[in-house]
C-alpha cells in the first residue's frame, strides 16, 4: 500500500510537470510572435513539449532521471521568462508557480535549483533593464517592491522544503505504523496457524470419543447427551475451519487444490451436512440441470464451502418458506461456467445491507430474524473463495421478500456424458400425487414446480401429476405407471390403497427425516430434500427389486499402524479406527513407524506431520524407500491438525496417498478408505448385523455386585485429591476425560511414563541448540500438561516454546532445569500414588470386556472380536 502510494505521488508530479511544460511552452511561443522576441527560441520549444512526452511514454530513462530532465527545462524556460518580459514584477507569479510544482517531486535540490535559477532570471532582468548599473532614475517604492518580491520567492522556497520535510516526516510515521499493522497482521496469522493445532487437538478428542460412545450406548437420554456434545464439538470445529479460510482469504494466501469429482457425490455429502441444521417448517428444493457433465475439475473443499455457506446463510434469514438452489452451466471454450443460484423466501436486505454484505463479521439485524448464530465469516469467505477460483458473485435482495445469490465458477470438464441418466427410459412412466398448494408460500410451490419440469425435461420421461387419491386412481384405470412420487401429507389420504399399490407399482412417499412406514410395507421412503439424484435411484429401480441397505463402511481385519507423538490423538485415533473393524498398531515416533514396517506388514498407515526428531513427511519417505526394496507398497495417509489451503497440496505432493485433517471427519476418513484400499478390504456391514450386535450387548448380563450384595451409592472421596497437592487442578483434567475416572487415570499414567523419554530428548536438544526440536518436546509438555490439569507446568512451558521459535536462549537456560525438575516432581508423584511400586514401568493395560481392547502401552492392537 505504501509503495503503491508513493507511486501514485511520483506519476502525479511526472504529468503536471510536463502538462506545465506544454502550457508554459506554447505560451511563451505566443510571446515570441506577439512581441518578437528570439525566433530562434521557437524550434527548441515546440522540441522541449515533444520530448517530454516521448520521454513519459517510453520510460527509456529513470524516474529520477527524467523528473530532473522535466525540471531543466521548466527552469531554463522560466529564467529565459524572467530575462525578456517588461517588468520584474511579472517574473514573480511564474517562479512562485515552478517553486510550487517542484515541491511536490519532494526533491529538495530541484526546489534550491528553481530558487536559484529564478533569482538569477530576475537579477539579470534588472541588470539587463540598467536598474542596478545606474540606468534610469528608479523610484524609492519600487525598490520596496522589488526587495519584497524578492523576499516573497525566497518565503515561498522556505516553505516549499518545510512541506518536502513534513511530507517525508509524515509518509515515516506511516511507514512505521504500516511496519507494525503488518507485524501485527503476521502475528495474527501466526496465532490462527496454532489455533489450528491447539484448538483442533482436543476438539478430535471430543468428537471422537464421543463417537466411539455412541456406538457402544444403548440408553436413549445418554444417547441424546451424547449426541449433543458431538454436534457442538463439530460446530466448533466448522467456526474454526472459518476463521482459518477467511485467515487465508485476508492474507491472500489461499491455494487451490482442484481435483476430479462428481456433483452427485457432493451434494450427497451437503445435503447429510444440512441435514441436522434445517429446520423442518423450511424446505430446501435443489434444481440439477442434467445436461451438466458427469465429472468435472475444480477445487472441490472451496466448491463445497460455497455452496455450504450460500444455503446455510439462506436458512438462517428465513423463518417461512424455503430456500431454492438452482445449479446449471454455460458451455465456454475451456469447459464450462457452473452457474448456481441460491433463493430464499427470508428476511431479505435493504440497499445499505447489501453494500455491507461481504464484510467481515457482518450480520443482518438479528431483531428481525429467526437465528442470527455464527461469526458473520460466511458471505466473505464465499466472495474470497469465488474470486480465487475465477468466478463471480452477484446478490440481488428486496426487504421482506428475499434474497438471491448467483455465482458463476470456470470448470474444466473431464467426462462430457450427462450427470444424470436411467435406463430404459422409454418403459417409464411416472405419477406423482403431490399437492403442493399445501404449501403457504407461492415461491415455494414455484420452486417444487420447477424441480419437477427440470427432472422429467431432462430425463425425457413422462410424468402425470394428481392432487387428491380419487384423482390417482382415475388415472389408473387408463394410465400404467413404473413409479409413483406422494407426499408425505398425501400418503396419509389413504394408507391401505397405497399399500396395496405398492405392490404392482414402486411407490416413494417423499418425507423428513422423522417420517416412518409400518412394519411390512413395500413403499419405499425418499428423505427430504427432494431432488434428482435420489430420484434417479429409485427410477433406475423396478417394483419387486429388493432395496440394498450398502450399509456401514467397515474393514475388518486390515492392519493399521497409527503413528503420532501424542498419546492422547493415539488413543482417539484407536478408538475411531477400531470401529471400523481394523487391526490397529501405534507408533510414537517416525524412527518406531520405520522399525515396526521393517518388522511387519501393514495395510495402511496414519501418519501425523510434526514430531520430534523424525517428521511424519521424513518417515513417510523412509518408509517408501525400504519398501522399494522388494516389500509390497502401503498407503501412507496424512493424519494432521494442519488445516490450511496449502497443506493437502503439500502432503500429496510430498508423497502421501491421501489426506485427512483433525478432527476426523468420518466422511473425509471413508472417503480416503475408498481411495487407498483395494476393494477386497472393504466390507459393507448391513442393518441385520449391526442389530444382533445391538442385541447382543443389550441381552449381556450386567456385572454382579461385590459379595452378592446390591450395591449402594456412597459418599467417596475422590481417588484425584491427592493430585492437588502437586499443583493439578483436577477438576479441569476430569473435565477434558468427561470426568471417566478410568480415562483420567490412563491419562496420568502415559503423561508420567513418558516423562523420562521427554526429559532426556528436552535436554538433549537444549544441550545441542536444536531449537526447532527442543519446541517440538516444549509443545507436547505443553498440551499434555492441560490435558491432565497441570496448568501451572503447561503455562512455563509454553514460555519455553515461544523462547524456542523466537531464538531466546538466555531465556531457555535460565529455565529450562527449573521447568524440568517441575515436570519430574509431577511425574514422580503421579506414579507413586498410581502404580503398585511407584515406578514408571509399564503395565498391562486393562479395560472393560465391551471395549475390545487389549495389549501394553507402547503398542496397541484392536481386532473386530477384541482380540490382539
Amino acid at each position: 500500500m505504501e509503495n503503491r502510494r508513493e507511486n501514485d505521488i511520483r506519476v502525479m508530479s511526472h504529468i503536471l510537470l510536463i502538462v506545465t511544460i506544454a502550457i508554459f511552452s506554447l505560451v511563451l511561443v505566443f510571446l515570441n510572435i506577439l512581441l518578437d522576441w528570439e525566433k530562434w527560441t521557437i524550434p527548441l520549444l515546440l522540441f522541449s513539449i515533444v520530448s517530454s512526452f516521448v520521454l513519459h511514454i517510453t520510460h527509456r530513462l529513470s524516474e529520477r532521471m527524467r523528473l530532473s530532465i522535466y525540471a531543466l527545462i521548466l527552469m531554463m524556460e522560466m529564467f529565459y521568462y524572467c530575462a525578456n518580459v517588461t517588468t520584474l514584477f511579472d517574473c514573480t507569479p511564474v517562479v512562485l508557480v515552478i517553486l510550487t510544482l517542484l515541491s511536490i517531486t519532494q526533491e529538495k535540490l530541484l526546489t534550491a535549483a528553481c530558487l536559484l535559477v529564478g533569482y538569477a532570471g530576475m537579477f539579470y532582468h534588472l541588470i539587463d533593464s540598467g536598474f542596478i548599473t545606474g540606468g534610469p532614475a528608479v523610484d524609492l517604492s519600487d525598490v520596496i517592491r522589488i526587495i519584497w518580491h524578492l523576499i516573497l520567492v525566497l518565503i515561498t522556497a522556505i516553505i516549499a522544503v518545510r512541506l518536502i520535510n513534513a511530507i517525508r516526516q509524515m509518509e515515516a510515521e506511516y511507514r512505521k505504523k504500516i511496519h507494525t499493522l503488518e507485524s501485527v497482521n503476521k502475528s495474527a496469522s501466526d496465532f490462527l496457524a496454532n489455533v489450528s493445532h491447539e484448538i483442533r487437538t482436543p476438539i478430535n478428542a471430543v468428537i471422537g470419543l464421543t463417537g466411539v460412545c455412541l456406538e457402544k450406548e444403548a440408553d436413549p437420554s445418554i444417547r441424546t447427551d451424547l449426541e449433543a456434545v458431538e454436534a457442538a464439538g463439530k460446530r466448533v470445529a466448522e467456526q474454526i475451519s472459518d476463521i482459518l479460510d477467511y485467515s487465508e482469504i485476508d492474507m491472500d494466501s489461499l491455494a487451490v487444490n482442484s481435483e476430479d469429482y462428481m456433483l452427485s457425490s457432493v451434494l450427497n455429502d451437503l445435503v447429510n451436512q444440512l441435514t441436522p441444521v434445517k429446520p423442518k417448517e423450511l424446505e430446501l428444493i435443489i434444481n440439477v440441470e442434467s445436461t451438466l457433465p458427469s465429472v468435472m475439475h475444480t477445487d472441490v473443499y472451496k466448491f463445497k464451502k460455497i455452496l455450504w455457506h450460500l444455503i446455510s446463510n439462506s436458512l438462517k434469514y428465513t423463518s417461512e418458506g424455503g430456500v431454492y438452489v438452482h445449479i446449471s452451466s454455460v458451455k465456454q471454450p475451456y469447459g464450462i461456467n457452473l452457474l448456481i443460484e441460491v433463493s430464499d423466501t427470508g428476511i431479505g436486505m435493504t440497499e445499505a445491507e447489501l453494500e455491507r454484505v461481504f464484510e467481515r463479521f457482518y450480520q443482518a439485524n438479528s431483531g428481525r430474524t429467526r437465528s442470527t448464530s455464527g461469526l458473520g465469516l460466511g458471505m466473505s469467505i464465499v466472495a474470497g473463495f469465488v474470486s480465487a477460483l475465477n468466478g463471480f458473485i452477484t446478490v440481488e435482495s428486496v426487504p421482506e421478500k428475499g434474497t438471491r445469490v448467483r455465482v458463476s465458477i470456470p470448470h474444466r470438464v473431464v467426462n462430457t456424458s450427462e450427470c444424470m441418466s436411467v435406463r430404459d427410459k422409454e418403459r417409464l412412466c411416472l405419477g406423482g400425487l403431490l399437492h403442493f398448494d399445501k404449501y403457504k408460500n407461492a415461491q415455494v410451490r414455484e420452486y417444487y414446480n420447477d424441480m419437477l419440469r427440470s427432472i422429467v425435461a431432462g430425463l425425457h420421461v413422462k410424468m402425470h401429476r394428481v392432487e387428491t387419491v380419487e384423482t390417482l386412481k382415475k388415472l389408473l384405470e387408463n394410465v400404467r405407471l413404473t413409479h409413483l412420487f406422494v407426499g408425505e401429507e398425501e400418503y396419509h389420504q389413504d394408507v391401505a390403497f397405497l399399500e396395496r399399490l405398492s405392490h404392482e407399482v414402486l411407490v416413494v412417499v417423499v418425507a423428513d427425516q422423522d417420517f416412518t412406514l409400518p412394519v411390512g410395507s413395500h413403499i419405499r421412503i425418499l428423505r427430504k430434500p427432494f431432488y434428482c439424484f435420489p430420484v434417479i435411484t429409485f427410477l433406475n429401480m423396478d417394483v419387486g427389486d429388493v432395496e440394498v441397505d450398502e450399509g456401514r463402511l467397515t474393514c475388518p481385519g486390515v492392519r493399521a499402524l497409527v503413528v503420532d507423538d501424542e498419546p492422547m490423538n493415539l488413543t482417539v485415533s484407536t478408538g475411531i479406527f477400531s470401529r471400523y473393524g481394523m487391526v490397529v498398531t501405534t507408533a510414537k515416533s517416525g524412527w518406531e513407524a520405520i522399525d515396526l514396517c521393517a518388522a511387519n506388514d501393514y495395510d495402511i498407515i496414519f501418519m501425523d506431520h510434526m514430531m520430534p526428531g523424525m517428521d511424519g513427511v521424513e518417515a513417510m519417505k523412509h518408509i517408501r524407500t525400504d519398501r522399494a526394496r522388494g516389500r509390497n507398497e502401503v498407503p501412507i495417509v496424512a493424519l494432521t491438525a494442519n488445516a490450511v489451503s496449502t497443506a493437502r497440496e503439500m502432503f500429496l505432493a510430498e508423497g502421501f496417498d491421501a489426506f485427512v485433517s483433525k478432527p476426523i471427519e468420518l466422511i473425509e476418513l471413508e472417503r480416503a478408505l475408498r481411495k487407498v484400499l483395494p476393494d477386497s478390504l472393504i466390507v459393507m456391514e448391513t442393518d441385520d448385523v449391526r442389530e444382533a450386535e445391538a442385541e447382543e450387548v443389550r441381552s449381556a448380563e450386567p456385572f454382579a455386585a461385590p459379595s452378592g450384595k446390591k450395591a449402594e451409592k456412597e459418599e467417596v472421596a475422590s481417588p484425584f485429591e491427592p493430585l492437588s497437592g502437586l499443583g493439578v487442578d483436577t477438576e479441569k483434567g476430569l473435565h477434558y476425560c468427561q470426568n471417566d475416572n478410568d480415562f483420567y487415570r490412563t491419562l496420568l499414567l502415559q503423561f508420567a511414563r513418558d516423562a523420562k523419554e521427554k526429559r532426556e530428548h528436552a535436554a538433549g536438544f537444549f544441550e545441542a541448540g536444536e531449537l526447532n526440536d527442543y519446541a517440538i518436546i516444549v509443545h507436547a509438555l505443553k498440551s499434555t500438561s492441560r490435558m491432565i490439569g497441570a496448568l501451572a507446568l503447561s503455562e512455563e512451558a509454553q514460555e519455553l516454546e515461544s523462547a524456542a521459535k523466537e531464538g531466546r536462549m538466555a531465556y531457555i537456560r535460565e529455565n529450562h532445569a527449573v521447568v524440568m525438575a517441575e515436570y519430574e516432581k509431577l511425574t514422580d508423584g503421579i506414579l507413586k500414588l498410581y502404580t503398585p511400586d511407584g515406578s514408571d514401568e509399564e503395565d498391562v493395560m486393562e479395560f472393560s470386556p465391551d471395549d475390545g481392547i487389549t495389549g501394553d502401552e507402547e503398542v496397541l492392537e484392536f481386532s473386530p472380536q477384541g482380540e490382539v
